[in-house]
């Protein structure tokens, strides 16, 4: 239950600190200093070892982690607010540029996958892909990036050893990994665990009874892996599990404890959401109120797209900045609508 409540907590509070201090400007210059701040301690490693810049990716990522979606935010903020960063965040020209080409930096130095998406969709909002009639700018790249994964499984060798390390050779397993299904070989599992999970959840919700089916099993309940994976981490290191009751893939999530019906409402919320940010982006208004439109457009398809792969907004740590981000932007549009 805390997976799903504890977003509507952060969202919460990301209106009550806007409330509290109505100042759009200053709000997201907080966002992209917090941004920096976070970008310069995920690049001190770099600093510290110059030398981590010639292994491959999967060795960098053990050393200097996984990263963080503080930097993330900052860096959208910046793009979509281009060329007013002067005027709307009270920060001199050269100095947002430094701190653009910083977080830049941090976010390409942790070889996030999921964090480029993020930064695609940024860019993506910065253009007005996501406007009335402008689907086919989105719908386009799309079609090509997902020909190309396919490409890449015919041409590269997903299972070799540089495969498994190298940046390149993670992109092109994405789609193997997310491809749905229980029947994985024991010995890929491993590669592919967000793929066996998604379907051996899948299994169990097919079997359920047609009210489990629409209505969930409930805030407890977990899915028989089949198999036990050392998941839960202890402070000797890992402790095998048989039964999960959280998954990468936040939908999945949803039609286990929920069912149908509050997965439908989830994506119901996002699609109303993502109309607020569409119809402020649209209306008349400052070249500001337009930017922070895109803004908020990008925030809630970063969530609906995350949710696939990494949970989304369930992702507690992850999509915290996301998610402070848009209870901020919703309560600066309710004051003005209040006005």
């Amino acid at each position: 239950a805390w997976y799903i409540f504890n977003p509507v907590l952060v969202m919460l509070t990301g209106y009550v600190l806007y409330s509290m201090k109505p100042d759009l400007g200053r709000g997201l210059r907080a966002f992209v200093i917090a941004g920096l701040l976070v970008a310069l301690w995920q690049l001190r490693g770099y600093a510290i070892e110059p030398s981590l810049i010639e292994l491959p990716a999967g060795q960098i990522r053990r050393v200097i982690g996984t990263g963080s979606y503080v930097p993330v935010v900052g860096l959208v903020i910046l793009l979509v607010f281009v060329g007013k960063w002067r005027s709307v965040l009270k920060l001199p020209t050269w100095l947002a540029a430094v701190m653009l080409i910083v977080m830049a930096l941090a976010v390409a130095g942790v070889f996030s996958r999921s964090a480029l998406v993020v930064v695609g969709i940024g860019l993506a909002a910065l253009v007005g892909c996501f406007g009335r009639g402008e689907w086919w700018r989105v719908g386009l790249p799309a079609v090509l990036l997902v020909l190309a994964g396919f490409l890449a499984q015919l041409y590269v060798d997903t299972e070799s050893d540089q495969a498994l390390q190298t940046f390149g050779g993670k992109m092109a397993r994405t789609l193997q990994e997310l491809t749905v299904g229980d029947s994985i070989a024991a010995r890929d599992i491993n590669l592919n665990f967000r793929a066996y999970e998604t379907g051996r959840a899948l299994d169990q919700f097919a079997a359920g009874s047609i009210p489990s089916m629409l209505f969930g099993q409930g805030f407890g309940a977990a899915v028989d892996l089949g198999i036990t994976m050392p998941l839960q981490v202890t402070e000797t290191g890992f402790r095998g599990v048989r039964h999960i009751g959280v998954f990468h893939n936040g939908y999945i999530y949803l039609l286990t404890k929920v069912g149908v019906v509050g997965l439908l409402l989830y994506v119901a919320v996002l699609v109303y959401l993502y109309t607020v940010g569409r119809a402020r982006a649209a209306l008349p208004l400052s070249e500001t109120e337009s930017a922070a439109g895109r803004l908020f457009q990008f925030g809630i398809v970063s969530l609906a797209a995350t949710t696939y792969f990494i949970a989304g907004m369930f992702n507690r740590g992850d999509m915290f900045p996301v998610l402070l981000l848009t209870g901020f932007l919703l309560a600066h549009w309710r004051q003005r609508a209040d006005a």
